[in-house]
Formats: structure tokens, sequence, C-alpha cells
């Protein structure tokens, strides 16, 4: 009761005496990293265009692009599609059909009725828009000029694999960028239309100024702090070297369906896990977990499978959850 009371005044919400019981025994805690890490808000911060303007309008690449993520409930495609009309003005206007997604890899669709976008940026150096014209380009001049007269473009967003599945080749000019932005912490998408290699769309999250605070406290505490993403592995461990997780705790380009195998792979030898998500996507992993820990604001169905809820969105509440469960023991 102790415990559950304090927890409750500085706003933690925990479910009952139980999984306060486990919190004092707890020692692997679990971060997903989107929304808990960071602020759960990723923005498009940087596309490279590798077509030339001239055969393939940015216009068109941007309306085609953020029409076909139009459909997405990923966080990155909701980005875009922000991304997209704020260039733009408003949102894109066409049609979709034949849109799939594959989780952890990336979408595709076909869209036609743009043509209202086949008109050229009003300058190359409109240093207000987010898109820059590579040095190189991705294919052939006849390739890239089949696109300015195409009825309907096959859209093809997603990571490396999801490009290869397609038989989308990367040069090793963009490869380079992509490593570069990677090595940033930032996501890299990448985006083809009928074939043709077009953009490389670079998407930042922000990291939360306490994260790092809250790692450093847990450490303290003699408990092993450990990160999953879908990031690929090179983004996943920039981030994690900004907030003081090792390298060896990532989970690195961990499918959604995958989260709950991570954390019953922490339970092995009976090691009492926590684990701290915000989606839709961690319930099962939530549930798993000794301890499923959900940020407040975040998706009913995760609050719903947590044992502890932070009503207040700020990690320290996590470090203050366990300096509860210290005070609970005593007693």
């Amino acid at each position: 009761m102790v415990g559950t009371g304090i927890g409750a005044s500085r706003g933690v919400l925990i479910k009952g005496g139980e999984p306060l019981e486990n919190s004092h025994r707890v020692k692997v805690v679990v971060f997903d990293k989107t929304g808990t890490l960071t602020y759960g808000e990723p923005e498009v911060v940087r596309v490279i265009f590798l077509v030339k303007e001239d055969l393939f309008p940015a216009r068109l690449f941007t309306a085609a692009l953020g029409l076909a993520e139009s459909r997405s409930e990923h966080p990155l495609g909701e980005a875009i599609v922000h991304f997209a009309a704020e260039e733009l003005g408003k949102e894109p206007v066409g049609d979709i059909v034949d849109f799939e997604a594959e989780p952890g890899m990336g979408m595709a669709c076909t869209v036609r009725g743009i043509e209202a976008y086949n008109i050229k940026r009003r300058s190359r150096n409109n240093r207000s828009s987010l898109i820059r014209s590579a040095k190189f380009v991705s294919s052939s001049r006849r390739a890239q000029r089949s696109l300015t007269s195409a009825q309907k473009y096959k859209v093809l967003v997603g990571n490396r694999l999801w490009m290869s599945r397609n038989g989308i080749s990367i040069a090793e000019e963009v490869e380079r960028d992509i490593v570069y932005y990677e090595e940033q912490g930032q996501t890299v998408v990448l985006a083809a239309m009928n074939g043709i290699l077009c953009g490389v769309i670079v998407i930042a999250d922000q990291l939360k100024p306490e994260a790092s605070g809250t790692v450093a406290a847990l450490r303290q505490m003699g408990i092993r702090v450990c990160m999953l993403t879908g990031d690929n592995r090179r983004t996943a461990n920039a981030i994690a070297e900004r907030v003081g997780i090792y390298p060896e705790d990532v989970n690195a380009e961990v499918l959604p369906s995958h989260k709950k195998s991570q954390v019953e792979k922490y339970q092995e030898g009976k090691t009492k896990v926590a684990m701290v998500g915000d989606g839709i996507n961690d319930s099962p992993a939530l549930a798993q977990a000794d301890v499923g820990i959900a940020i407040g604001t975040g998706a009913d169905v995760a609050v719903e499978a947590a044992d502890v809820v932070l009503v207040k969105v700020c990690l320290h509440f996590f470090e203050r959850l366990l300096f509860c469960v210290q005070i609970s023991s005593i007693y």
C-alpha cells in the first residue's frame, strides 16, 4: 500500500500489489525506442531526389509518394504524408489501388490521377523545400523520361530489403548517403516508382532530453537496460550510444510481431523483466513482461495491457516507480 500510494502521488498508476512485488525483483528493463526514449513524432528532415528535375518533376514524385503513404498506418508513413502536404501546400489527391504493406519492410501500391502535379518547382534553390537534388542519378535519361509520361505509378516505399525483394538496386553513391544519415541516428526510407529508385527520405524522431539520465539511473541501481527497435543496426546503435545503452543490449530490426519473443528471451533463467512501451504493437510484449509499463499518452490497448501506467509523460517517473518499490519493500 505504501509503494502504491507514493506512486499515485507522483503520477505512477500501479495496478495492484503483484506488479509492485515483481518490480522489486526486476533485473532487466527493455525500452521500445519509439515513444519512450523518443517523442514518437517522426518528421522528414531531408529528401534526396535521385532523378533529373527536367525529366521527372519533384512535385510529381512528392504527390505520388504522399498519396501512396496516405493509406499507411505506420508513423513513418504519417511523417511522409505530412511532408508531402507541406511541400505541395495541401495533401495530394488521386487514386490508389493494390495497396499492400509488409511489416518491418515497406509498402507498395499503384497511384494514378496525379497529372496535375506534373510541373516543375518554381526554383531549384528554394531553401524552404526539404528536397535536394543528388549530384548523380540512379537511372538512364530514357528511363527517367518515361516517368513523366506515365499514366500510373507503381510506388514502393521501404527499406533496403524491400527494395531488393522488388528488384530495385541501390547504387554505391546512394548507399554512402544512406550510411551517413544512419550514423546520425536517423531513419532512411527509400522510394521507387515504376522500377526506378527516385528518392531517399531521411526521417528523425527527437530523443527525450531525460532519456539518458533515466538509463544512467537504472544502471546505477544494478539494472540492465535494453532497447527494441525496428530500425536497422546502424541507426539503432547511434541512438543507443546517445542515451547510454550498450551495443550488446540493442535489439535492432525487430518486427512488431517479434517483440514478445524478445522479452521472453530476457526472461530465461527466471529473470524478472520490465517492458516499457506505448504502441499497439507493444501490447503483447507488455503483457508478457513481469512488469509491463505503458506511457499514459500511448495507445489504449498498450495502457490496458500494462501493469503500470506513467500518467505524466516523463521517463523520470519510471525512476520514481523503482524508488517507490524500494520503499515499499521495507514495509
